[in-house]
């Protein structure tokens, strides 16, 4: 069994890239993170919207993930988990996974999808299902620097390996493929 966390600042792609994914690896189960947090905050918060989330409370953001991290942990077979690895909040940014988190979910590896900081803005700009941030392409830049940062701490607590794959523009079949291959 694997457990494959993948990851990527929004507008990267990781959740196009994950769904062609399903067409080279069969009995694969995906689970998105933060649908499972919404799920959660519906019930408990009357959240009505996934882009709330990251407006939350640091403590309830927290409650949240660790409620979610529990009811990911006890999911089987091979397993993708598409989440971030820093969630940008109006106050800084929080970890997508605190050590505790990281060590209950135990991921085999840690994948981070990129793209070109202009593909990324403008994958945003498309995107009419989300309400997204329309961040400067320094912004994005940066993103992608905290990323990075939280992959290889990431890594380094969990022990998992770590693996950036990059999704350009119309390309997500090859980062799937190149995904796809960790599960051979």
């Amino acid at each position: 069994m694997d457990r494959v966390l993948i990851a990527g600042v929004p507008g990267a792609g990781k959740t196009t890239v994950i769904n062609k994914l399903k067409d080279y690896v069969s009995n694969l189960n995906i689970v998105n993170y933060g649908t499972v947090m919404f799920e959660i905050a519906k019930e408990k918060y009357s959240v009505e919207s996934r882009d709330q989330l990251r407006k939350l409370s640091p403590e309830v953001q927290r409650e949240l993930q660790k409620l979610a991290a529990e009811k990911i942990y006890k999911m089987e077979g091979d397993l993708v988990i598409d989440t971030h690895l820093a969630i940008k909040t109006p106050k800084g940014y929080m970890p997508g996974f605190p050590a505790e988190l990281l060590s209950l979910i135990n991921p085999d590896i840690l994948v981070l999808i990129t793209a070109q900081p202009e593909e990324i803005w403008e994958r945003r700009r498309r995107d009419e299902a989300r309400t997204r941030d329309m961040d400067s392409l320094i912004d994005i830049i940066q993103h992608e620097r905290v990323n990075n940062a939280y992959l290889m701490a990431y890594s380094a607590i969990s022990g998992s390996y770590a693996l950036i794959v990059r999704n350009e523009e119309g390309k997500p079949e090859e980062a799937a493929k190149r995904i796809a291959r960790l599960f051979e």
